[in-house]
């Protein structure tokens, strides 16, 4: 394998590698350099997961539920949550986790709520993968 670097970014990600002694942005699989940072979990229990393009086309659908800017609440407590936000609505999926830091509601039935991590965590995977590829 070979050594990557990630832009995990608020509204786009990115990923780059070394290649013939150069630095280059490695293209995702719809041939655009940057990823939106969106990431929709579809069914009922969240067992689709898309990012970036895919997320934002199927963001609409009525077993999705879709999140975005969630860098923004990495290590946060709710309170600070409402002037990091850039859609206030987004308020009524967060709740206090473990140690008051902010966690985002499941609206799947019986399943533990996610964390920011998690949700950037598929971002990183979905960048991982693509860059496999080339």
């Amino acid at each position: 394998g070979r050594s990557v670097g990630i832009d995990l970014g608020t509204t786009n990600s990115a990923i780059a590698a070394v290649i013939g002694g150069k630095p280059c942005i490695i293209k995702n699989s719809k041939g655009q350099s940057t990823t939106p940072s969106v990431v929709t979990l579809k069914g009922s229990k969240g067992e689709s997961v898309l990012v970036g393009e895919d997320a934002i086309s199927e963001s609409g659908a009525a077993d999705a539920s879709c999140y975005s800017s969630v860098k923004r609440i990495i290590g946060r407590k709710k309170e600070d949550a409402q002037n990091l936000l850039p859609d206030p609505s987004m308020m009524s999926c967060l709740v206090e986790g473990k140690g008051g830091l902010i966690e985002i509601r499941n609206p799947f039935e019986d399943g533990p709520n996610f964390t920011s991590e998690e949700i950037s965590s598929y971002i990183i995977r979905q960048l991982v993968e693509e860059a496999e590829k080339e």
